[in-house]
């Protein structure tokens, strides 16, 4: 048996989510200055302390918004599950 570890996120402020996802980097420092980051990219800017994401149109980092962030949850499902109201009024036990 053998174990594939993917440690490249060790030694680089970056890494992609998945084969064809987005790629979060970290640091101080724009990471536009040194790579090419793709549309809705996210940056975590320890300078600062904020979230930033790659607008490929403005070809510069922005505050993410509401419509920019979603869950594979939200992408499969048109809106959220439905709740029950009250209950049946037996206890689990």
């Amino acid at each position: 048996m053998s174990i594939v570890i993917n440690a490249k996120g060790t030694s680089v402020p970056f890494f992609r989510i998945g084969k064809t996802g987005i790629t979060l980097y970290q640091g101080p420092v724009d990471p536009s200055l040194t790579y090419t980051p793709s549309n809705s990219d996210l940056w975590v800017n320890t300078l600062t302390n904020a979230l930033e994401t790659w607008s490929a149109t403005d070809t510069a980092w922005r505050a993410p918004r509401l419509a920019d962030l979603h869950t594979p949850e939200e992408r499969r499902h048109k809106g959220p599950k439905p709740h029950s109201a009250g209950g049946s009024g037996q206890g689990r036990g």
